[in-house]
Order: structure tokens, then C-alpha cells, then sequence
């Protein structure tokens, strides 16, 4: 993607952004969690800015950017809201498939076919995770959650499937992120000094926040 989009995209992504605080202050979020969580997704934005700026030929600046519009979706997850903090709580940490991608993929502008497996992997694990629990879960419907709105989506609400998706799903994308972050060791040991030099800030930055 050519530079003339990385303005509108960091323009869209840093209105998402405050959008997305807007509405966790308004929700009565710790202020604590609300600039954190506002720092995490803007330094994404600021690090696919300067990405794309420099080398608009590769997807790290499209990447990163995308990064920070992912982890603010999750964020609408503990906003009670209706409606949004199902979606948010559905979709929260699909910002690893994203970062696994990144990680996998450099200094090429593509991940071979092993590291292409493992996202499909990871994607397929979120995404069978995000389907349990948007069908599968209405907390409204449990005595101990107090002030949840209900799950418009729950066509089939059973705590025990959806516990089981999120139980195997879980350990799918630890195990997929922990592969992850080993190829990614290993590809830095591996490297030339020059190209270590390069990249371990961006493969460290990405496994950091991957693991988290």
C-alpha cells in the first residue's frame, strides 16, 4: 500500500481511538485502564506511521495500524454497554493473529508456508473462540452477573459449551503464540548481526504484546 493511505488510515484508526475512550470513560472506566489502554493502541498507531512512512512497499505500517483498531475493539468488552461490550468481549485479542503475521512474516514481505499454517491456526482458534461467545454466552441469564446487558446474539446459550470452546481455544492460541514467539527467537539467533540490529526491537515489541 502506497503512502498517499497511511494519513486516512492513522486518521481513522486515532478517531476509533478516542471514540473508544470516549466511550470507556463514559462507562466509568479506572483511569488507570483508560490511558493505558489508550497509550497501547496509539503507540501501534505512531509505530505503523513511521513503518509505513519509511517502507510502504511491506505491510508492517498497514499492519500496525490495524493493530490498533483491533485492540481497541476489545476494549468496548468491559464497557457494559448493550450490545458493544458483547462484540468487544467476542473480539478482543484478535490483535495476536495480526502481531503473529508481522512477526512471522519479517524481513520478508510474506510469511513462508509454516509461518502461514500457524496463523491460519491462530486465526481459526479466535475465531472459533469468538463465535462461543457470541452464541454460546448470556451472562444477563446468570445470577452473579450483576448490571450485564443481555447477549442479543446468544441464539444457544450453555455455560458448559462455551466454557469448553474458551478452554480449547485457549490453549490453541498459548500454544500457537508461544510457537510463535520461538520461531521468532530462534529467526534473531539465526540472523546476520546487521539484521539483528533491525529487527529485535520490532520481534520482541511483538511477542511482548502478543504474550500479554
Amino acid at each position: 500500500m502506497g503512502r498517499r493511505w497511511w494519513p486516512l488510515a492513522s486518521g481513522i484508526a486515532v478517531a476509533f481511538i478516542a471514540l473508544t475512550a470516549a466511550v470507556s470513560a463514559a462507562s466509568g472506566a479506572p483511569l488507570r485502564f483508560l490511558v493505558l489502554d489508550t497509550l497501547g493502541a496509539l503507540a501501534f498507531v505512531i509505530a505503523g506511521s513511521i513503518a509505513w512512512q519509511r517502507r510502504p512497499d511491506v505491510l508492517t505500517g498497514p499492519i500496525l495500524v490495524g493493530c490498533a483498531v483491533l485492540w481497541s475493539i476489545g476494549s468496548y468488552g468491559p464497557s457494559l454497554q448493550p450490545v458493544v461490550t458483547h462484540l468487544g468481549y467476542a473480539l478482543g485479542g484478535w490483535y495476536d493473529v495480526a502481531l503473529a503475521l508481522l512477526v512471522l512474516a519479517l524481513p520478508a514481505r510474506w510469511p513462508d508456508s509454516q509461518g502461514r499454517r500457524i496463523v491460519a491456526v491462530l486465526a481459526a482458534a479466535f475465531g472459533v473462540r469468538s463465535v462461543g461467545r457470541l452464541l454460546l454466552q448470556d451472562p444477563s441469564l446468570y445470577p452473579d452477573a450483576v448490571g450485564v446487558p443481555p447477549n442479543p446474539f446468544a441464539i444457544a446459550p450453555d455455560r458448559v459449551a462455551f466454557q469448553t470452546v474458551e478452554i480449547v481455544t485457549s490453549l490453541v492460541i498459548a500454544a500457537a503464540c508461544l510457537i510463535v514467539a520461538g520461531l521468532a527467537v530462534a529467526r534473531l539467533a539465526s540472523g546476520s548481526q546487521a539484521t539483528r540490529r533491525v529487527l529485535w526491537p520490532l520481534l520482541v515489541a511483538g511477542v511482548l504484546a502478543m504474550l500479554a
